[in-house]
């Protein structure tokens, strides 16, 4: 009885996992039939044009000036840019950079789990995409390839956020885990 349980239980795993693969697989597909992507360094990866026109995006709910806005994405240690194949617009953005010290104290402080913060070198920041390509998993995408960029222990990555889809994405998809005893806005949210 137990061994059959077992058995089903790794069935079903192994199911999941098949169809995680094929779920990614067709995300993928569509990226590189209708997207370019641009992974990488900010300097050496898009143009000044698509750079401006994340930077637009960016800044329409955010309190800072368009210049400090590029200065994060100038600086960042990575960023991931799709940008329409037609149009050669930018429809969707993230990156991931070192965070200011005292305000990454603060954000695990305020989760209850200032011990944690030195634990955490990188922050999975500023990820934005079009409102008329949400829902094609485009954001899921940008997370999943800056993600990729990981190589060890030494590139730990924390994300705030206050929007329950990409805490959702990030648990579910990218393995992230609550750094925050209670689930509740902001999410705080972490990979080793």
């Amino acid at each position: 009885m137990i061994q059959s349980l077992i058995v089903e239980h790794s069935k079903i795993h192994m199911s999941n996992i098949a169809q995680e693969i094929l779920e990614n697989a067709a995300i993928t597909a569509n990226m590189t039939v209708l997207y370019n992507v641009f992974v990488g360094k900010p300097t050496e990866t898009a143009t000044v044009e698509n750079i401006n026109q994340a930077v637009s995006m960016l800044s329409v709910n955010n309190k800072l000036t368009k210049e400090d806005i590029k200065d994060d994405i100038m600086n960042a240690q990575a960023i991931a840019m799709v940008v329409n194949k037609q149009n050669k617009k930018t429809i969707g953005f993230g990156m991931i950079r070192k965070p200011n010290l005292e305000k990454k104290i603060q954000i695990f402080k305020d989760a209850d789990n200032e011990e944690l913060s030195s634990e955490y070198i990188f922050e999975l920041d500023n990820i934005i995409v079009d409102r008329e390509h949400r829902g094609k998993g485009v954001g899921e995408y940008i997370i999943q390839r800056l993600i990729g960029l990981r190589t060890g222990r030494g590139t730990t990555i924390y994300c705030s956020t206050n929007s329950q889809d990409i805490s959702r994405v990030l648990k579910v998809k990218c393995r992230f885990e609550n750094l925050k005893d209670n689930d509740e806005k902001p999410f705080l949210l972490g990979v080793m």
